[in-house]
């Protein structure tokens, strides 16, 4: 919709636990085609005939690279494009061993109005205590895992809280987002910064309000439109989330 709405060509990236679901996005269409996985020598995917699961196996996270996440910001970041983990707090999430490359990544899913809060572990909208150690209970002590694969997508992963990213020090600013059935319960909230059209500023999200001296709404001016921190993320019923700190701003 002119003046109104730009769209940005992006994928989601499906690696399980303990790599993390993410989003790419990037402006140019032509920049977009990236390398989807990074996996371990002599591992023989992605190649006909598919599997079951069609082209993507159903649990990928054992066959991939142990520097995945390096390699896909190396990768990611030399096409001018940005990621954004999301359900961090789950089986789809990260343990956050891998620290996000600041120009590439710099914010994360905080809540999802199809799931809930990954802020942290007893936060509003997330679980309790009690319910991350029921979800250990399930866990088989052979192989550390519940039987079923599509329900260790929906484990708790307390380690993987949006909390425990900023104890190891990473830097991130905070977005929502709906994912698939949720709409209009959650919001990304960006701010304008007087340093906004650094190199870093960057805007993915699609659709936004134009701001003053802003530049034209296209994909390729959206790069220059806002930064990322200071910036919080907002429930439909205005209950904001942490706000990142205005400090963070590289």
């Amino acid at each position: 919709l002119p003046g109104a709405y730009v769209s940005l060509f992006a994928h989601e990236r499906s690696a399980s636990y303990p790599f993390g679901h993410r989003n790419v996005f990037c402006s140019d269409r032509a920049q977009a085609k990236v390398v989807p996985f990074f996996l371990k020598d002599g591992v023989s995917l992605y190649a006909f005939p598919l599997t079951p699961e069609g082209d993507e196996l159903a649990d990928e996270a054992g066959f991939l690279a142990t520097n995945d996440t390096e390699l896909l910001f190396e990768e990611v970041g030399a096409h001018g494009g940005i990621t954004i983990v999301h359900t961090s707090g789950s089986g789809m999430g990260t343990d956050w061993r891998h620290r996000p490359e600041p120009d590439v990544e710099p914010v994360v899913e905080i809540f999802q109005g199809a799931r809930r809060s990954f802020e942290q572990v007893g936060a509003p909208y997330s679980w309790i205590r009690a319910q991350v150690e029921e979800d250990v209970a399930r866990v088989r002590p052979d192989t550390g895992r519940i039987s079923d694969w599509i329900r260790n997508l929906f484990r708790i992963r307390a380690d993987g809280m949006v909390s425990e990213a900023w104890k190891r020090g990473h830097k991130l600013g905070v977005i929502a987002s709906s994912d698939h059935v949720s709409t209009h319960i959650s919001y990304a909230i960006l701010l304008r910064s007087p340093a906004a059209g650094r190199q870093h500023d960057r805007l993915v999200v699609a659709v936004f309000r134009q701001l003053p001296a802003g530049p034209e709404l296209r994909p390729e001016g959206t790069h220059k439109a806002c930064p990322y921190r200071p910036g919080s993320a907002q429930t439909a019923f205005r209950t904001p989330f942490v706000k990142s700190s205005s400090a963070w701003s590289v």
